[in-house]
């Protein structure tokens, strides 16, 4: 099967935590396996190197302001695709090289660059009426297309890969040795908790001894301040409610953290 992009940008802002980067990487793996060529551009590479140890490997990586230095370079090229994560509005020098190559492309009668934003995943109503409409640049001819992840008909869907259900099912023969090797008691309701400092841990672990009080639980709490809170806040709760703290891990084993548990108090895109 042959694709139109042969290139893709992708420009990602890591706004808070790991998800900005972990959507980003999964959408740049799903294209790469479609084979298509990814720069992947970024402000905080360190956290990319946290979560995906190989992405050198697998894309070019770039940093943000490095990349925009070259944008403004002569003879500079923008990819087939234009990827913007979350409105991270891309550099102006950038635009410029899109905006002039949409230009000659569209002179010449030949197919323009393919420019859209990628937007953040939400079940409110309004994102039906904002996916998929085009939006204009204030200064330069360079439309962009919103697009918006979603759980209805009207909205762009959830990234997911061909081979995820595939691999969830084999991981189903390794769940139990997976659970004993973090601590955990496989013969248990297992709730893993990943979220921010933020938010109301005591109600959390106010929930979670309760609920332990009726069935046995293992609580699997991801690494992190909020992690380290709620720890403290379930000391003492009893043998019911045993508490297991996992290591930091990468995005390809983070899935296994989800499909090892039977719910997920989770506070990020990419752990949806």
């Amino acid at each position: 099967m042959s694709f139109r992009f042969p290139s893709a940008d992708i420009f990602c802002r890591v706004i808070d935590n790991f998800g900005d980067a972990g959507v980003c990487w999964r959408l740049a793996c799903r294209l790469k396996s479609l084979g298509i060529a990814v720069r992947f551009i970024t402000d905080r590479p360190d956290v990319l190197q946290l979560i995906a140890p190989h992405a050198a490997e697998e894309a070019q990586i770039a940093a943000w302001d490095d990349f925009a230095k070259a944008a403004a370079q002569p003879g500079f090229q923008p990819s087939e695709l234009i990827i913007e994560t979350f409105g991270c509005r891309l550099p102006e020098a950038y635009d410029k090289a899109a905006a002039k190559l949409r230009a000659q492309r569209l002179a010449t009668r030949q197919t323009p660059p393919f420019y859209f934003n990628l937007d953040y995943l939400s079940a409110e109503d309004w994102v039906e009426g904002s996916h998929n409409v085009v939006g204009l640049h204030p200064r330069l001819d360079l439309p962009k297309l919103w697009f918006f992840p979603g759980v209805t008909d009207r909205t762009g869907g959830v990234l997911i890969e061909d081979d995820y259900e595939k691999r969830q099912q084999a991981f189903a023969l390794q769940k139990k040795d997976f659970l004993l090797e973090l601590g955990a008691d496989p013969q248990r309701t297992t709730v893993f908790i990943f979220t921010y400092p933020v938010n109301d841990l005591q109600t959390a672990a106010a929930a979670l001894r309760q609920a332990a009080a009726n069935r046995p639980m293992n609580a699997l709490l991801a690494p992190g301040e909020a992690g380290d809170m709620l720890e403290k806040l379930l000391s003492g709760a009893g043998s019911e409610l045993r508490t297991v703290r996992t290591p930091f891990v990468a995005q390809k084993d983070f899935d296994k953290l989800l499909w090892a548990s039977d719910a997920a108090i989770i506070r990020g895109e990419d752990s949806f």
